[in-house]
């Protein structure tokens, strides 16, 4: 069976312009967005000309690798993306006709700036405000009083669509980002163990240094000065793996996750 055998099988239905159901799942458009930088490589998977929003739709729902889509009406225009983009900060509306359309999960509010990533099913929340004194323990705590966790990128296709979204929004790369792997408590300041790096995320599971070796900065993790106990994402190094003291010398934010089913 082709896609183009599997769309016919989706029902679409149109909402006013405003929102489009395919299949289930409903694509929202994100007002106030505007495309001042265009979507390249892999930000794009690809460009088609559709009657209307709900063809797009279903060319966007067919694939859990697409995670948002513009439509212009006037010519058909359907972009398919990878990632989504965040508000670029301006209130003026979208130029011309073209509108954007982000997935929406009732979990996984957007009214609350939080990002669903289809893929891998990740709901996450990127706080661009430094953590009190740059610290890995405050952020875990600031997430945790809003009812999440520091984030746990514990596959591939998680850590992917977080770092792609930092390095594809200019206006989230002004600071580094915690994200929720530590070294145990009882193991802070010391050397590594024999047996290697002893990372874990904050639900437990391990780091795993390996699968993920591309999203690494070189040499790390490194411990240097066996001081460095925690992991962030580096905006000096395209956002990139790097563990980290504790206390950042630069700012670092962070990154919290809402679990959902």
């Amino acid at each position: 069976m082709t896609p183009w055998m599997v769309l016919v099988l989706f029902f679409v239905t149109e909402r006013s312009g405003e929102a489009v159901t395919s299949g289930n799942v409903l694509w929202s458009v994100k007002r106030n967005f505007i495309p001042d930088f265009q979507a390249t490589g892999d930000q794009m998977a690809m460009t088609s000309v559709t009657a209307t929003s709900g063809a797009c739709a279903a060319l966007c729902t067919v694939g859990d690798w697409c995670n948002s889509f513009s439509f212009a009406p006037g010519n058909g225009t359907c972009d398919l993306y990878s990632l989504q983009f965040i508000n670029n900060g301006s209130a003026a509306v979208p130029s011309g006709d073209v509108k954007y359309y982000t997935p929406c999960k009732d979990e996984c509010p957007q009214s609350e700036n939080f990002i669903w990533d289809r893929r891998s099913d990740l709901c996450f929340l990127v706080v661009t405000q430094p953590a009190v004194g740059n610290s890995w323990l405050e952020a875990n705590s600031s997430c945790a009083a809003r009812g999440l966790a520091l984030v746990s990128l514990n596959t591939v296709h998680k850590l992917d669509a977080v770092v792609r979204t930092l390095r594809n929004n200019p206006t989230l790369q002004g600071v580094d980002y915690y994200i929720g792997a530590s070294r145990p408590l009882s193991r802070w300041n010391t050397a590594f163990p024999a047996s290697g790096q002893d990372y874990r995320w904050v639900n437990g599971d391990p780091v795993d240094t390996v699968s993920a070796r591309s999203y690494w900065a070189i040499g790390n993790p490194d411990n240097n000065f066996e001081q460095e106990n925690v992991l962030l994402l580096n905006r000096l190094r395209d956002f990139s793996i790097h563990d980290r003291t504790a206390t950042s010398d630069s700012p670092a934010a962070y990154i919290c996750e809402k679990v959902i089913n």
